[in-house]
């Protein structure tokens, strides 16, 4: 089930106006039903918790007393969200607002779009999936195409209308990456199932998204002096209970909403890097030298870099059948200890010895200190490629 969050990223929502707080934007819509002619008597009937409700109030235009407490009777029934086409009222009492704010009932005025256009999204256009695919294909134009901060920020309000400047992201990818499109659909169906389990402070916004190779989370909070990283952190636990399965990374906090494509940018490299280090969660500041080798790794120069070195390599292990590149790695993961490289690769430390100084003579590095530095960027960068393969980042 989608939440009054998820649904207002469709086109037709686009002139929703938000006349209550935001404490009820996480509601979960169970169905779509128009007010008409019910009275309050027959609202019992009619309407059930979860509904979103659309009216004009058109019944009770000449009634405004009336008006009120069909809305008051409505937010006692718990529905997800209360939509008021402003033809004949622009506005709810003030303690009609207030009663909604308490129980968490968002109350929307819109102008441009008919209520059948909305019940038809509401009911037939939106699936949770649809909805991810179109925020996925905003955020995938923002962090690929080159386009102006203006136009930027209408992207992300078009993932989520409420996303604030102040915000920070996170990415999860999952350890067993060659399960990774079964483990992300389960993560997806857990998410719908315990949106309701979720809470978050009224002031915060935040969107999950769901991509091929990883979870994006994009979490803002409207109050411009917030530590975000709390707050995110929270959310991240909350969201579902095998996120030990997932290495997490986390952007630095921004303070732009058109710097959102830079952090999600941020979150996945530290993503990278906490899957490559075994890491639960990195955060982005604390990469190290993979955080030049990510976004550097499609340049030209390091591109080139990195196949002549690879190719090298593999045309040995190839006309020799030989284990030079795996050696290399278990060398690189052993911090260059060649009896913990020979016990994790089950070979002698003479055949691991024999192997690193055949791969030096190789590459045609004759000092040790920058051999051990190039033998790292080859087994990072080749890490670094797999797991982004699918990214043009």
């Amino acid at each position: 089930m989608l939440t009054v969050m998820e649904m207002l990223s469709h086109p037709t929502f686009s002139d929703f106006r938000l006349i209550t707080n935001r404490s009820g934007l996480n509601n979960r819509i169970r169905n779509a039903n128009i007010l008409d002619w019910e009275s309050g008597e027959a609202l019992d009937e009619t309407f059930s918790p979860g509904d979103f409700v659309v009216t004009s109030l058109a019944p009770y235009r000449d009634a405004p007393e009336i008006a009120d407490l069909i809305v008051e009777a409505l937010i006692e029934k718990n529905i997800a969200a209360l939509a008021i086409k402003d033809i004949y009222f622009s506005n709810v009492p003030e303690y009609i607002s207030e009663l909604a704010d308490k129980r968490r009932i968002p109350i929307f005025m819109f102008t441009e779009a008919s209520t059948a256009d909305v019940i038809h999204a509401l009911k037939s256009e939106m699936s949770f999936f649809e909805i991810n695919q179109s925020a996925t294909r905003r955020m995938r134009e923002i962090l690929y195409q080159t386009i102006d901060e203006a136009d930027i920020d209408i992207l992300a309000r078009e993932i989520n209308p409420f996303f604030t400047n102040n915000l920070i992201c996170a990415f999860g990818i999952p350890f067993d990456f060659e399960s990774k499109e079964m483990i992300l659909e389960q993560m997806a169906t857990d998410y719908q199932n315990h949106l309701n389990t979720i809470s978050v402070d009224p002031e915060v916004s935040y969107s999950i998204l769901f991509f091929s190779v990883g979870i994006c989370i994009i979490y803002t909070d409207q109050r411009s002096k917030r530590d975000l990283r709390e707050g995110l952190r929270s959310l991240v636990e909350q969201f579902a209970v095998d996120l030990e399965d997932f290495a997490i990374g986390f952007s630095d906090q921004m303070g732009r909403l058109s710097d959102i494509g830079l952090a999600a940018k941020q979150a996945i490299y530290a993503s990278a890097d906490a899957y490559m280090n075994h890491m639960d969660l990195q955060n982005y500041s604390d990469m190290g030298i993979t955080r030049v080798l990510c976004p550097l790794r499609g340049d030209y120069w390091m591109r080139s870099y990195y196949e002549d070195m690879l190719d090298r390599i593999s045309d040995y292990d190839e006309k020799h059948d030989a284990h030079l590149f795996e050696t290399i790695k278990d060398y690189i993961h052993s911090d260059g200890d060649i009896n913990a490289a020979a016990e994790i690769s089950f070979q002698h430390p003479n055949t691991i010895r024999y192997r690193i100084k055949k791969a030096q003579e190789i590459l045609g590095i004759t000092n040790a200190m920058d051999f051990r530095i190039q033998l790292y960027a080859l087994v990072r960068l080749s890490e670094i490629n797999n797991l982004l393969v699918d990214w043009r980042l």
